[in-house]
């Protein structure tokens, strides 16, 4: 029975024992002691428990094994009773209640389904929105969030989740019904709309397969030198579309070699000659500029 008195438990000769010997052990050779995982601080529940007694030890301790479950720290089960941490600790072990490794996975997973949970209610938003909501780092959320952080701002961006194939084929055919004559790159370009015609090449692989699927006429093949006609935009929509490929991995190298395989793609050199370093080029898409 829990109350609010201060009735005194008596402890068992074997947690008197254990006690005893966990003393021993402390003033003893330091060779007893192992160094334990570093503890992420924001895992830990360190809010304070109200007071509580019991006039039952048995109660007493299935309170001391539930918290300690939930992740409480030792210390903040220790004060909620008017006891030592070493004491919780020894009740935790007579009682074959969860060891510090397994109050670290708890919590690990219990801060996980909190992530999960935030990137649900809160929608697409950037990693730093769900760190702040979550009071973490925007590192600890990637690592939380895991490949679900790929589809995120400060991640990897998701344009295919913006356009689907079929978006991008009705956009094409609505742009053909409003230019005379084939719909060449210039003229679409020149409709000021969006997507940009990186997007198609990163999705189709080129300007003309993605007029054909639309059943649209499309103008000439682009030019060799078409590379050194692209505008900045362009190149930061080149990127975007490789880091929305799900077959990439969104580094510098990975780019490099799949502009190789995509039609009229600018070069990794040329793109950080006229729009600026990898991570800056990164940050610029991330902030949607």
């Amino acid at each position: 029975m829990c109350n609010n008195s201060s009735t005194n438990i008596h402890f068992s000769h074997h947690e008197l024992a254990l006690a005893s010997n966990s003393q021993v052990g402390q003033k003893g050779s330091l060779k007893v002691k192992r160094q334990g995982k570093r503890i992420v601080a924001s895992l830990v529940d360190t809010s304070p428990l109200p007071q509580v007694t019991f006039t039952d030890k048995s109660e007493r301790n299935n309170y001391v094994i539930h918290k300690r479950n939930e992740g409480h720290t030792l210390q903040t089960i220790a004060d909620s009773l008017g006891l030592t941490r070493e004491m919780i600790r020894l009740i935790v072990i007579s009682n074959q209640g969860p060891s510090a490794s397994e109050v670290r996975k708890a919590r690990e997973e219990k801060k996980r389904g909190e992530a999960a949970a935030a990137l649900k209610s809160l929608g697409p938003v950037s990693i730093d929105e769900i760190a702040q909501h979550l009071e973490e780092t925007p590192s600890r959320v990637r690592k939380l969030l895991g490949k679900a952080a790929k589809t995120l701002p400060n991640g990897r961006m998701r344009f295919e989740k913006i356009y689907s194939d079929e978006d991008l084929l009705t956009i094409l055919r609505n742009a053909a019904s409003k230019i005379d004559g084939p719909l060449s790159v210039s003229k679409y370009r020149r409709l000021q709309i969006q997507p940009t015609v990186a997007i198609y090449i990163g999705r189709f692989g080129s300007w003309n397969s993605a007029c054909e699927l639309a059943g649209v006429t499309h103008g000439l093949a682009m030019r060799e030198n078409y590379k050194r006609a692209h505008s900045e935009e362009d190149m930061l929509a080149y990127v975007a579309s490789y880091i929305a490929d799900p077959r990439t991995n969104g580094s510098a190298t990975g780019y490099d070699r799949w502009q190789r395989n995509v039609d009229g793609a600018p070069s990794l050199s040329l793109i950080r000659q006229r729009v600026g370093s990898w991570n800056e080029i990164k940050v610029r898409l991330a902030r949607g500029a």
